[in-house]
């Protein structure tokens, strides 16, 4: 409870503004009142944005945050990261590690999201990963979550929550350019924005994905090492995405970080989407049976551009479910009754039966994605855990219509990502 309430406060801000309040100015007030400790501070350094005090600081007792009304806004101590600001509705003064820097009510700087979570929303509204899933099931769906039975055993999805999630670190002007050099001869390397506290997920696909909050790109990277002893990073694959675009590629064999070929991020279960209760968008899912002979692409119904082109006799059939395949929770299932009072089987429950899943990649068992929050103040404990999809079991689930699905090229050279890292 600390946790979502020390983030309702650093929301308030975005909040007002995009509901379009304003705090009007104050008069101040007529008994004596006093700004201490930070907000004294703050007040000191800029005195004619803060103005003068209304009431005395008052505390949060759950939380432990602090907020003081003036004559021009509003003072706030988040204890979640000890950082104080001021807002008027529209702007935010923060004193952080850079001294005072002023944004917008509604932005962040990266300092202040590593700490936390982004609330920003990935891909455009009419990414197939933001919409919610239509159409009927296809003519083998049945073929298919046999299948899928198969690999859970009895069993529903696990969630990855801190090995194999998927570590989301921010950069902004702030942030320093580095140099990821190519481990492999899949790509060039690049110079990209790392922050000081990123870091790859432990498991052994080496996931990192940095948002450039001032381009609005994701730098995605796969098997992401960093070097002590030459103070130096370096990648197996690295790849950006336009975080307002589609989230998947075009292409007939187009590679990422992630074996489907679109974004690595895409997908994952956010932070505060499970503070909030909901997630808007579809899930991202693996399994160990995928079909290595042929994926589908082309757009709402099959985002792939790639697979891990494996051709063993059990992996080329109707029975195996594509990278790139959409999955429903169906209709039918009643999410309510099977959660009972788990909040976080609900929420993913309900984005499992509005959404759906995306197939991105194979996995030693069948999972979802979440964000794994490694460095950050924040955690997992009480919002999501990894049994929080076990409630619903393969024959629950439909794969929806597929495209005609692209055939994989022949080899040459290259066999799919390689694995382990």
């Amino acid at each position: 409870m600390t946790v979502r309430r020390s983030l309702l406060t650093l929301s308030i801000i975005a909040l007002a503004l995009t509901l379009g309040a304003w705090l009007p100015p104050l008069k101040a007030a007529a008994q004596s009142c006093v700004f201490v400790r930070g907000f004294a501070t703050l007040h000191d350094l800029i005195p004619d944005v803060v103005g003068e005090c209304v009431s005395d600081e008052r505390y949060d007792r759950q939380s432990g945050d602090s907020l003081q009304q003036t004559t021009r806004g509003l003072l706030v101590w988040r204890k979640l990261d000890n950082v104080t600001a001021f807002t008027n509705g529209a702007t935010t003064w923060v004193n952080g590690p850079y001294g005072v820097q002023s944004r917008p009510a509604d932005g962040w700087f990266a300092w202040e999201v590593n700490a936390i979570t982004h609330p920003g929303m990935l891909f455009a509204p009419t990414s197939p990963w933001n919409l919610p899933a239509r159409g009927a099931a296809d003519a083998d769906s049945w073929r298919m979550i046999d299948n899928l039975a198969e690999a859970m055993d009895g069993r529903g999805f696990a969630i990855n929550v801190r090995e194999y999630a998927v570590p989301l670190f921010y950069a902004d002007t702030s942030t320093s350019w580095v140099r990821v050099r190519n481990s492999t001869d899949w790509w060039e390397g690049m110079d990209v924005p790392v922050p000081s506290s990123a870091w790859p997920d432990p498991g052994s696909d080496r996931h990192l994905a940095i948002w450039d909050l001032q381009t609005n790109r994701l730098f995605e990277f796969w098997c992401m090492r960093y070097s002590e002893r030459e103070s130096a990073w370096s990648a197996g694959y690295g790849i950006t995405f336009d975080a307002a675009g589609a989230g998947y590629q075009n292409g007939d064999w187009e590679n990422s970080a992630r074996a489907y070929g679109g974004s690595l991020v895409a997908g994952a279960i956010r932070y505060h989407e499970m503070q909030r209760g909901e997630i808007p968008h579809a899930l991202a899912m693996a399994y160990p049976f995928t079909r290595g002979d042929a994926f589908a692409s082309g757009g709402e119904f099959g985002i792939a551009s790639h697979n891990d082109r494996a051709l063993q006799p059990h992996r080329t059939t109707r029975d195996n479910i594509p990278l790139g395949a959409r999955l429903r929770l169906k209709e039918s299932v009643n999410v309510a009754e099977r959660c009972g009072n788990d909040r976080g089987c609900r929420v993913v429950g309900e984005a499992l039966q509005r959404y759906g899943a995306f197939a991105v990649d194979t996995g030693g068992a069948p999972v979802l994605y979440a964000e794994n929050l490694q460095g950050k103040r924040v955690t997992w404990d009480g919002l999501l855990g990894s049994d929080d999809a076990l409630a619903f079991r393969a024959h629950d689930y439909e794969v929806l219509e597929l495209p005609s699905l692209t055939a994989v090229p022949p080899p040459s050279g290259e066999s799919g990502s390689p694995s382990p890292c």
